[in-house]
């Protein structure tokens, strides 16, 4: 049993929400409609601006203060990959998926699970995100493993949404097994900072007879499935070849495309916007990832045409989403479309929708009765800054930056741009000796894997 790294300080441990808050004094920020100059107050996890009692007081003079990033879909499973060696040419997404992402995924134990879920908070978090949608996979460690995203998540202080994602490539016993993990967890695991939803690689590697146990998790939980479609073109071909419907008609026809995370979408046509549209589901936009994976382009101005939410994610590719902000935008102004007010509303606005669909609070603004999580960073603009040009203060200024403070539910998590309560040196360390058995076992495995053709 692996014995999970501790490392909170005790004064951190100390700090109670229900004494007192924290007063930010001669604060820069976005209170979500315009910019504003002057105080405001953190008080048991919310912010206001009536006078209530307060422990500390900081000046951020200096400091640029906007809410707390959210990235839509986010892979944490694929942080230590970084860097790792492998050689094979690989020809197209399949072969992307079999031979390296699969066999990752299949690779991975408690330990790594473990580590790769701190680091990929961690690093969320000095971006300047306080929640993670985390889309999990680790088919050689199924049961428990979406309890180690938990205790990770909760050392590091982020906010998250997990599910691990089913898919019959290994097989229907362990499609089951996936969707019991889903299931478990979501029902007696979620807490205020945590919560679960329905996990589903792509209808690809999805059999009907898995499809029909999936639609009934989402029936019992009440949770939207979290899923991968038309990523690649090779997804709508094999379903239509197989199957005879499109990915998202087949979701559709089981139930589970109402209210849905859909993550990618890029080679739908007209009919299956429209069933987005109709069943009220969120696109989940990850556009570095797209590009270097050579997917094809995003249809943006289809689906925001259909009135279709579209939201922005990492794909594990980074842990930035002002990046995947400013990667959105070039990709979409090169192609001819309003690529600032599109992804300005998903940044600012679409984003929060989701998460206050999970946590039941009032996220997007640094406004009276609104969750604080917030993300401050250093920054001295050096032109004017004010309400019509924000966002363009965030596309040039910021996707490379580091947040020098964080607060999650009121908590700091971050302050001089140093972790309150975890030793990032230390997990680092640590980590690197994980990375070194999992890429020894990465190499030597020879695992296969199927899809369904039923």
């Amino acid at each position: 049993m692996l014995l999970y790294l501790w490392l909170y300080k005790s004064e951190f441990l100390s700090y109670n929400l229900s004494v007192g808050g924290i007063r930010f004094r001669r604060a820069l920020f976005y209170d979500g409609e315009r910019v504003r100059k002057g105080d405001f107050t953190v008080y048991k996890g919310k912010i206001t601006f009536r006078d209530v009692p307060v422990e500390r007081e900081i000046d951020v003079d200096g400091y640029l203060f906007l809410p707390g990033l959210i990235n839509a879909h986010h892979h944490t499973y694929s942080a230590l990959a970084r860097g790792v060696p492998f050689s094979r040419k690989l020809r197209n997404f399949y072969e992307n998926l079999s031979y390296f992402w699969w066999r990752w995924d299949a690779s991975l134990d408690e330990e790594s699970v473990y580590y790769s879920a701190l680091l990929g908070a961690m690093e969320s978090l000095k971006k300047g995100v306080t929640l993670i949608f985390d889309h999990h996979a680790s088919f050689s460690f199924i049961e428990g493993s979406l309890s180690v995203l938990k205790k990770a998540f909760t050392l590091v202080g982020i906010r998250s949404v997990v599910c691990f994602e089913v898919s019959d490539r290994l097989g229907s016993e362990n499609a089951h097994r996936s969707i019991e993990e889903n299931l478990r967890f979501i029902k007696s695991e979620e807490e205020s900072l945590i919560k679960g939803a329905v996990g589903m690689h792509a209808a690809f590697t999805v059999g009907n007879k898995t499809m029909e146990a999936l639609s009934s998790v989402v029936s019992k939980t009440k949770r939207p499935v979290h899923v991968h479609v038309a990523e690649d073109r090779f997804d709508r071909d094999y379903n239509l070849s197989v199957f005879g419907k499109t990915p998202l008609q087949r979701l559709r026809d089981y139930a589970i495309l109402d209210g849905g995370l859909l993550a990618h979408v890029i080679w739908v046509d007209e009919d299956d916007i429209e069933l987005i549209r109709k069943h009220n589901a969120y696109v989940l936009h990850n556009p570095e990832s797209n590009m270097n994976n050579a997917v094809g382009y995003f249809k943006v101005s289809d689906l925001v045409r259909k009135n279709v939410r579209v939201l922005l994610g990492t794909d594990g590719f980074s842990h930035s989403v002002l990046s995947q902000a400013r990667s959105a935008v070039l990709n979409a102004t090169a192609r001819g479309y309003d690529g600032w007010s599109i992804f300005y509303k998903s940044l600012f606005h679409n984003n929060y929708e989701l998460a206050a669909r999970f946590f039941d609070e009032k996220f997007g603004k640094i406004a009276e009765g609104y969750v604080a999580d917030i993300a401050g960073f250093r920054y001295a603009p050096f032109t004017p800054l004010n309400d019509d040009n924000l966002f363009a203060h965030v596309f040039f200024g910021f996707a490379e930056r580091e947040a020098d403070f964080v607060m999650v539910n009121g908590v700091p998590i971050i302050e001089n741009g140093r972790f309150v309560a975890v030793d990032e040196a230390e997990i680092s360390i640590r980590a690197r000796e994980v990375a070194a058995r999992l890429w020894k076992r990465f190499e030597e495995n020879e695992i296969k894997f199927r899809l369904p053709d039923e």
